[in-house]
């Protein structure tokens, strides 16, 4: 089974850096992230990441949480 997180980031980047550095060690797969206006862009989030993890895998969501 892989197991992923998934992030929207309204957090501090420091503190969602720090999850996916988690989230790998920890074995994760993936993380993903909204990848929305009104957020953080998670591409640059995924750059970050990219060098402070060794395996996990960056993706984005779009519409990712449903707006009611």
């Amino acid at each position: 089974m892989k197991v992923s997180v998934q992030l929207i980031p309204e957090q501090p980047a420091e503190e969602l850096l720090a999850v996916v550095q988690a989230a790998d060690e920890l074995g994760y797969y993936a993380c993903y992230s909204a990848d929305e206006i009104y957020h953080k862009d998670a591409w640059l989030l995924f750059a970050a990441t990219a060098r402070q993890t060794e395996r996990i895998h960056s993706r984005s969501m779009r519409r990712s949480v449903v707006h009611a």
